[in-house]
């Protein structure tokens, strides 16, 4: 899997204030991930369905364009066999 980005358009003065930790929780929600932390106060949010991860999405790499989130700066990837486990294990699934 890869995923290339460009972000030229992140210093323009479009964007509002950006989203709170719950708005971003409430958007991962409505897309069906579910939030999970291996590491205490670091959340990570996974998709059943194609089963991917993402971290690193917190208030300084979401921003609010047009009334819409915008995620920039995340990671996403599969996770290892040590990650799925942990995953099972937290979620149940």
């Amino acid at each position: 899997m890869r995923i290339v980005t460009s972000q030229p358009w992140i210093t323009e003065p479009e964007f509002s204030s950006p989203p709170t930790e719950r708005e971003i929780s409430k958007y991962l929600s409505s897309l069906r991930f579910l939030c999970f932390e291996v590491n205490p106060g670091v959340a990570m949010h996974f998709h059943r369905r194609y089963g991917i991860v993402i971290a690193d999405l917190h208030v300084g790499n979401v921003l609010r364009s047009e009334g819409k989130l915008v995620p920039i700066d995340v990671v996403i990837g599969k996770p290892g066999p040590e990650l799925r486990a942990k995953i099972r294990h937290l979620l149940g699934v």
